[in-house]
Formats: structure tokens, sequence, C-alpha cells
């Protein structure tokens, strides 16, 4: 639902102000906790005390148990934690650099960012399936046949998303912005965007499918090293599309990378092994092959 709230209460106070647009998002999320709420409800999910209290007596655990749970709590909220931290630090760099180009940079990066982030929410809904749906898995032959239907669904959704945004790379600029400098930014921009969302949309999948088979530390490690070669790349970047085209895509692709090798461990893909390559120097294997041959050679 957040990503119908938002888009529309956005553009109800692009035009007023700053407090506008904060104003849109706190209420994007009091009308998402709404409707959370009422499903939650509707579905009977929260029962009675005593239903409560049975439920614990039937499914008590021993104090072994309620560790290693504990253990696994934490451990998946540090991680995260530390993922959307690293996430955060990478995106107001590449704010900070844009700012330092110039106000016309900044402006652009800022409308670019609004967008790409309407699209991410929308895009993020089959993520949100494929994770729940991969925790849900127990099979070897179930995880792949999921991660492949996953994996099409991504590319297709993306694909969608991209030629949307092309066709309106014209008319989407002129909505937020009459500067000629900003519109003209926005025009080189828009493209680079369109071609964005096929890489965004097939990680935030990969990684939703990472997360529902527990790899949290991966994902953790992962995202922080890619923040880092993003920063490093963010650095020089000269202009605004420079700044997306190489930095934050840069972002992406060490993300990506990451959630691949959390998937092909959980599909248990497993590299084939190279044979050992003989040793032609070998006196006993040379004799195995041809004697007669075996002289000529040593004997060189």
């Amino acid at each position: 639902h957040s990503p119908f709230f938002f888009p529309t209460l956005f553009f109800l106070q692009t035009f007023e102000s700053v407090g506008g647009a904060a104003a849109a998002t706190a209420g994007s999320q009091i009308a998402a906790m709404l409707v959370y709420m009422y499903m939650i409800y509707k579905r009977n999910m929260i029962g009675s005390r005593r239903e409560v209290a049975s439920v614990a007596v039937k499914h008590q655990k021993s104090p072994r148990q309620r560790r290693n749970i504990i253990f696994t709590i934490l451990r998946a909220n540090t991680s995260m934690l530390i993922k959307q931290f690293s996430l955060l630090i990478a995106w107001a760099y590449a704010t900070a650099r844009a700012t330092s180009i110039g106000h016309a940079h900044v402006a652009a990066h800022q409308i670019a960012l609004s967008l790409w982030l309407v699209f991410a929410l929308i895009q993020d809904g089959l993520a949100v399936a494929a994770q729940i749906l991969m925790s849900r898995t127990t099979t070897l032959r179930t995880r792949r046949s999921l991660t492949t239907y996953m994996l099409k669904a991504s590319i297709f959704q993306s694909a969608v998303c991209s030629l949307f945004i092309y066709l309106l790379r014209g008319f989407v600029p002129t909505v937020f912005s009459k500067d000629p400098l900003v519109l003209e930014q926005l025009q080189r921009l828009m493209p680079v965007l369109a071609a964005f969302q096929p890489l965004v949309s097939v990680t935030l999948v990969l990684e939703s499918i990472v997360v529902g088979g527990n790899c949290f530390t991966l994902l953790a490690v992962g995202t922080a090293l890619a923040t880092v070669v993003s920063m490093a790349i963010l650095k020089n970047a000269k202009s605004v599309v420079s700044l997306w085209m190489y930095g934050l895509t840069g972002l992406f692709i060490g993300r990506l990378i990451t959630a691949v090798i959390g998937v092909v461990y959980l599909n248990g893909v497993s590299w084939p092994k190279r044979n050992k390559v003989p040793a032609l120097w070998n006196r006993t294997h040379l004799k195995s092959i041809n004697p007669e041959l075996t002289q000529d050679v040593l004997r060189t």
C-alpha cells in the first residue's frame, strides 16, 4: 500500500514546500499502518490472552532453544542494521557529492531519487513475496523453482518500469521543475534511470531470497563492501549523470554479486571439480602411456 500512498501524497505536496513533502511521507506511513492493522484484525491474527497462553504452553522451549532463538534474532537484526546503515551512508554521500557539484545537479539528483524510490517500492512487492515464499521452502527443488520464477518475474516487471520511464522522459522532468539547467540534467538522467531498473529489480528480489534463506551476515558484509567501492567511485563523479551511471550503479552491482553468491549457496550449486592434469614428466605415467616415447622424452 505504501507505493500507492507515497506518490499520491507526494505529488499533491510537490509545489508546497519541503515541509509538505515531509508531511506527505509521514501521512503515507500512517495510512499504511492503518491498512496493516485493519488486515491483521480482519484475518483474526490477534488472539485472546487465553489463546496466547495455550499456544505458549504447547510450544514451550527449553532454555537452550530459547537462547538459540534469541541469538538468531539478534544476529539477523544486527546484520540488517549494518546493511541498511551502509545503504544510508551510500545515498547520503551521493547527495553530498551532487550538492558539491552544483545546485542544478543536486536538484536533478533529488528528483531522480524520488522517481527511483516510487518504482523501487512498486518492484519491492515481488521481493517481499520472494522472501516469504523462500522462508517456507523445504526442498532444494522448490528453492530452485522459486528462484527461477522470481528471477523471470523481476526481469519482466523491470522491463515494464524501464519502458514507462523512458516513454515519459520528456514529460516527467517538467512536472518537477521549470529551471532550464535542472531540466537539462534530468533529460540526460532519465535514460540512465530507465536502464537502471532491471539491475534494481533483480537485486531486490535476489536479496530477499537470500534473506528468506537466513543468510543475513553475507548480505551485511557484501553491502558494506559495495558501499565502500561505490563511495570511491562517487568521489570522482563530475556530474549527476556520472554519479548515477557509475557510482550508484556500482553500489547495486556489488549488492547483486553478494545476492548471487547467497542464491548459489542456497540452491546447492557446486562448481564442477576439475580433473587433475597428469604429470607428463612423471616417469611411471610416461611408461604407462608409451615405453618407446618415454625413452625419447627422458633422453631429451
